[in-house]
């Protein structure tokens, strides 16, 4: 339908079959989401492993595997795991690899509240479920955290957030633009960075 230029697949990842890698490749898709979860290795270093040197599952690394398929546009998502389980290590590694490879990163953090069992506990013994959904305390803090959780990879130095579902953008877009004014203000103070359109710096001061 002529939007393979828009298209961004998600996720090549080491689970892909050789089936899957070969139709990437023949999609003449460019832009594309490196996943990298290491299922041997949660740490910073498994997941450079992986990208690397594919770590066992492959005979080379995802960032060089998905070059050779054609992918240009690489962004890197290291894999949200819950709290107590590997998301420190996800949030941590993304200095290490935007240095290494040159490529933007970004999480999916709000798995991690999501995936949070004292979260989904305290939401349960404090809030009731209607037709609506989950109501009261419990629920609104559950939601804070799931919404809130999104500043966290902005604020680490990453690049993007896969911030969950479409109905959270209201909410969710205001709270990364906020993030993103104060890291670019340190930066403008701190390294006489200055910020370009369509930064939300330019776009959401007063």
């Amino acid at each position: 339908v002529g939007l393979t230029d828009r298209a961004v697949y998600n996720s090549i990842n080491v689970s892909c079959s050789p089936e899957e890698l070969k139709a990437i490749e023949e999609s003449k898709i460019e832009a594309a989401i490196i996943l990298a979860f290491n299922p041997k290795d949660s740490t910073v270093a498994g997941k450079i492993d992986l990208l690397e040197t594919g770590a066992g599952t492959f005979d080379k690394g995802l960032v060089q595997l998905a070059r050779d398929m054609g992918v240009t546009k690489q962004m890197c998502d290291p894999a949200t795991l819950p709290i107590g389980a590997g998301v420190g290590s996800a949030i941590a590694s993304g200095f290490v690899i935007k240095s290494k490879y040159g490529i933007s990163v970004g999480l999916g953090i709000h798995n991690a509240p999501s995936a949070w069992t004292w979260l989904k506990t305290f939401r349960k013994e404090h809030a009731t479920k209607g037709p609506g959904g989950w109501e009261g305390l419990g629920a609104d803090v559950f939601n804070i955290c799931d919404i809130a959780s999104n500043v966290i990879p902005i604020i680490a130095g990453q690049d993007f957030v896969l911030y969950g579902p479409i109905e959270h953008a209201p909410k969710t877009f205001p709270l990364v633009g906020m993030a993103d004014m104060i890291v670019a203000e340190a930066n403008a103070a701190e390294h006489d960075i200055e910020s370009l359109e369509p930064h939300p710096i330019l776009k959401m001061t007063a």
